[in-house]
């Protein structure tokens, strides 16, 4: 992570190469790099550790052919949250639609032979009232049933 203290002009990412040895790569405000040695102290900046992991899980039956149903629907309560990531299921192939306060951030389709999704979210930050649902459309002629969840850390 960047050392960024304020006597210095350039940005400092530090590792530790052995438990005697921290090496430094710096670059000056030209964009000029090098890699030193660092006898100093160098201070690591990082994100606090998750505090919990939750998951929200919910099933919808009877989903008809080809019409966007909602599976998931989730409204962020009391501190904001991380997402990890979502997953879906279900008994036929489908397109899956992540919408985060009705605006669509992605979609994904199921295999024809995996029927499963799973959706990795790097950890996208939601807000206090935000909302993000879970949809789904199929291409079956039965109607099927779906099942979606959401995982998260506050």
């Amino acid at each position: 992570m960047a050392d960024r203290r304020g006597f210095l002009n350039h940005e400092q990412i530090a590792w530790q190469d052995s438990a005697s040895a921290r090496r430094v790569y710096e670059v000056d405000s030209s964009g000029n790099g090098w890699t030193t040695l660092n006898p100093l102290p160098v201070l690591l900046v990082s994100e606090p550790v998750p505090t919990a992991t939750f998951i929200e899980y919910q099933t919808v039956s009877s989903v008809p052919t080809n019409t966007e149903t909602t599976v998931l629907s989730f409204t962020v309560t009391g501190s904001s949250i991380r997402l990890s990531a979502i997953g879906g299921q279900g008994e036929a192939f489908a397109e899956w639609f992540i919408y985060i306060n009705s605006v669509l951030k992605m979609k994904r389709r199921s295999g024809l032979t995996d029927l499963s999704v799973e959706i990795p979210m790097y950890e996208h930050k939601l807000s206090v009232g935000d909302i993000l649902e879970v949809k789904v459309k199929h291409f079956e002629l039965p109607t099927v049933d779906f099942t979606a969840d959401v995982r998260y850390f506050t």
